[in-house]
């Protein structure tokens, strides 16, 4: 409730002049009481100390009063005051200067008659009837007439009856946030983009604006926008409560809504973990959430089995989430499908593929991607990852080589360039065929090393094969010689012996005798026996049907098939010493069958 009252200095002035006047009449002015017989002469004041203006309506609890400014025209003084519209009666309480007032009139213009108040009395309910214009006001006059009648000074009260501030059927749809996501702000505006309706109220009326129940982190800003970033989750939906005020009638209106902040947007731990132990390098927990997992997805041009990766699920946040690519040319975002030639990805499954047929991917590029599952919010998990696609990888061409029989020989084979090469379980580079007396060392420095103990040409293929299977060669040829001291002569006199027929589980087999003469220098001999229709070995090493056994006997000197089949056959020798194999005596053929050689 407001009180217009005079300012306070002449209230003093007043409050000081009554003092006086009560104490000279007292004491006549001589410090005395006054003689009984002495009277005042009436006074010619009206003036008006106070004035309260009070809502008078049964069961309303809004408060009504005077509007602090009031001017003076036309020596009538003027307030102005406004009422709710529910409003339907005010009583007026006048205060008039101490003594001197004769009379105190309350009326309401063009109502019942007047009605007298006395000072600082209340008036009796005046009835203020709603009007269908609210710009035109009610008037209630307050004449204050001076005790010699000489003087009545006028005061009116206009009176609004004013809306009372309603949101009419405006409503606020319930709210969903995710813990940790920001309110969507719009640039443009650089506004958030949830606003709450606005009052409806008189235009002059100043409204004021609260929110009550918002989680931590967001607030209701001055544009009656929501703001800010929720903290945590709440365990379900809270009940917030959203005010307009019009503090100068009185008048408040509310709306409730619902508010519910979910969990944020997280990969799953256990699948991001299986995910980074086959993709990537193993994290700590906190790691795998703060950087998804250090992914590389590598394709080779050319690779016969394509990519096929199904990206990890998320849990959390609002709503249905979405799975996203998305590649970068330079910091900007982009299509992952649109601008990642030979690749696709489909949200739905979560599945990355590599292209096939003539869509492959056919050229190296590395692609820095984003993975991102999106909800409905716009809150996201992101993981960056890449993809590298390499060149098929190629080896350089290699010399032929020349060793010698019994001299160490050491043959540095070259690193392919291209291709996926830095991770698998199998070094990647091969070296066929196998020579006698060398090894090939592909684990540590690809070096085919050893005293070769036969001579002769071999053709050797070198390969190196990457993770996704793209392969490539290069022949050279390595040949052996002998050494200075190697035998020069084929044994002579080469003939067979008698077999005899020995019994077997699967039929018969015999054993046969080999006889040559010795060769100066010779430590050793080979023998090949073959098939009559079939071709020795290239190699000067001993050979013998599958299945026989041959054994060398020094005297005399021979050597002896076993377990050899009935057939025809045909067998040569030569002398061998640690440098190297002589010439192969000619040939000699022999016929095992029942009853002997």
């Amino acid at each position: 409730m407001h009180h217009l009252l005079t300012p306070p200095q002449h209230r003093s002035a007043l409050a000081a002049l009554a003092v006086a006047a009560l104490l000279a009449t007292l004491l006549g002015g001589t410090g005395r009481p006054a003689p009984a017989h002495a009277q005042d002469p009436p006074s010619s004041d009206a003036t008006l100390s106070g004035l309260e203006l009070a809502n008078a309506t049964s069961g309303s609890t809004a408060p009504v009063g005077l509007r602090e400014e009031s001017y003076t025209l036309a020596d009538v003084q003027y307030y102005n005051a406004v009422v709710l519209k529910e409003v339907t009666s005010v009583t007026v309480k006048p205060t008039a200067t101490a003594g001197g007032v004769a009379t105190i009139s309350v009326q309401l213009q063009g109502g019942p008659a007047a009605q007298t108040v006395a000072s600082g009395a209340t008036s009796s309910a005046i009835t203020i009837t709603p009007k269908s214009d609210d710009t035109v006001p009610h008037v209630i006059t307050v004449n204050v007439t001076a005790e010699d009648g000489a003087t009545t000074k006028e005061h009116r009260i206009s009176i609004w009856q004013l809306p009372p501030v309603s949101f009419d059927s405006a409503t606020v749809d319930d709210m969903h946030f995710t813990a940790g996501a920001g309110v969507p702000f719009d640039s443009g505006t650089q506004m958030s983009t949830i606003v709450l309706p606005a009052a409806n109220v008189v235009s002059s009326t100043e409204v004021t604006y609260s929110a009550t129940g918002l989680p931590a982190g967001l607030s209701l800003g001055g544009a009656r926008e929501i703001l800010g970033t929720p903290e945590s989750a709440t365990s379900g939906p809270v009940t917030v409560t959203y005010t307009a005020t019009a503090a100068e009638i009185g008048s408040s209106a509310s709306l409730t809504f619902q508010v519910t902040v979910h969990s944020a947007v997280v990969f799953d731990d256990d699948e991001l973990r299986a995910f980074n132990r086959a993709y990537g390098l193993p994290l700590t927990r906190g790691e795998i959430q703060a950087d998804l997992l250090r992914a590389a997805f590598e394709y080779t041009v050319g690779q016969q089995t394509p990519i096929s990766v199904t990206l990890p699920s998320a849990s959390g946040g609002y709503g249905q989430l979405t799975y996203r690519l998305i590649t970068f040319v330079g910091t900007e975002e982009r299509s992952f499908n649109e601008h990642v030639a030979g690749f696709s990805f489909d949200p739905t499954t979560r599945l990355l593929t590599s292209d096939t047929g003539g869509s492959a991917p056919s050229a190296a590029k590395l692609y820095t991607v984003k993975y991102s599952a999106v909800d409905e919010n716009g809150a996201s998990a992101d993981a960056r990852q890449r993809i590298i696609v390499r060149e098929a990888p190629s080896l350089p061409a290699i010399a032929d080589k020349n060793l010698t029989v019994g001299a160490h020989a050491s043959i540095a084979l070259p690193q392919a360039s291209g291709g996926s090469l830095g991770r698998g379980e199998n070094p990647p580079y091969t070296l066929s065929p196998e020579i006698e007396g060398l090894s090939f060392d592909r684990d540590r420095g690809l070096t085919l090393s050893g005293t070769p103990e036969t001579p002769g040409s071999t053709v050797m293929t070198y390969t190196v094969t990457d993770t996704n299977g793209v392969s490539a060669s290069q022949t050279f040829t390595i040949t052996v010689n002998n050494g200075p001291t190697a035998p020069t002569s084929a044994p002579a006199s080469v003939r067979g012996g008698q077999a005899t027929t020995v019994a077997a589980n699967n039929g018969f087999a015999f054993t046969a005798a080999v006889f040559w003469d010795a060769v100066s220098g010779a430590t050793g001999y080979v023998v090949q026996v073959v098939e009559a229709s079939g071709s020795y070995p290239d190699k000067p090493v001993s050979a013998v049907p599958a299945g026989a056994v041959l054994s060398f006997r020094t005297t005399p000197l021979h050597a002896v098939v076993s377990q050899i089949r009935t057939g025809d056959y045909k067998v040569r020798v030569a002398a061998r010493n640690s440098d190297g194999v002589g010439p192969w005596s000619a040939d000699v053929r022999f016929t095992v069958r029942m009853g002997g050689m």
